[in-house]
């Protein structure tokens, strides 16, 4: 029954083993430990189940379908106790470990760090380096070219500049000769020049010979010449 109390409250109590030990006496105490439905309960329990009923000579059935048997309660309990021993000196052993490792892999991640720290540092030197090498080359490379564009836009300046004095240059000697025809011309026009020339002016009342239509016997007309004004009387008029 008590087998049976434990399977049903081992979840809920947390149990982990069952223990059966006996305090000592006679050997027919030992009989009970024989009988087969404990031995069954015994050897079906989910729970290892360790014996100590006391006895250094013989040996029970339950002894026989235990998980450990031990002869004496307290060879049970010094049992249990070197286990939870054992396992704390693993544990101690592991947490030792653990803590050797963790600090190797600490110190390990922290040298691997700076390295990378290092390399990092060296390669942004490298690359700032370069691009700086780069950048001076532009720079060069944008000040050669504007060089040559203003000496090219300077040269094509001079040129323009020379083309347009030309240009101006003859310009202003076809305007000249344009304007030293005109003044020829206005100075042929001049009425002083065509009297220097023999020619003489005539009109009747102030109207040009040619321009009056009807012309008369006897009108009174006034001739001009470079140096004379001669009036005259008409006496004859012939038609060409």
């Amino acid at each position: 029954n008590a087998l049976e109390k434990v399977e049903d409250l081992k979840e809920r109590l947390g149990l982990e083993a069952i223990i059966i030990i006996r305090g000592g006496g006679a050997q027919l105490d030992l009989d009970c430990f024989d009988d087969y439905r404990l031995a069954a309960k015994i050897a079906n329990s989910s729970l290892p189940v360790f014996t100590g009923i006391g006895h250094e000579r013989d040996e029970t059935v339950a002894d026989l379908v235990a998980h450990t048997k031990l002869k004496t309660p307290t060879a049970v309990a010094e049992f249990l106790l070197s286990g939870f021993r054992i396992f704390e000196e693993n544990l101690g052993i592991a947490l030792t470990r653990l803590d050797r490792l963790t600090r190797q892999n600490i110190k390990l991640a922290d040298n691997l760090l700076h390295q990378q720290n290092l390399r990092l540092k060296t390669a942004v030197q490298n690359r700032l380096t370069l691009e700086k090498e780069r950048l001076n080359a532009k720079k060069d490379r944008i000040k050669a070219n504007l060089s040559t564009n203003l000496n090219t836009q300077s040269f094509r300046l001079e040129q323009l500049h020379q083309a347009l004095k030309k240009a101006a240059s003859q310009q202003i000697l076809s305007n000249g000769q344009k304007l030293e025809h005109l003044v020829k011309s206005l100075k042929s026009l001049d009425p002083k020049a065509i009297f220097e020339r023999g020619y003489t002016r005539t009109e009747l009342d102030g109207v040009p010979i040619h321009l009056v239509k009807d012309l008369e016997k006897g009108q009174e007309i006034l001739t001009v010449s470079n140096q004379k004004k001669i009036k005259s009387t008409i006496t004859d008029i012939k038609e060409l």
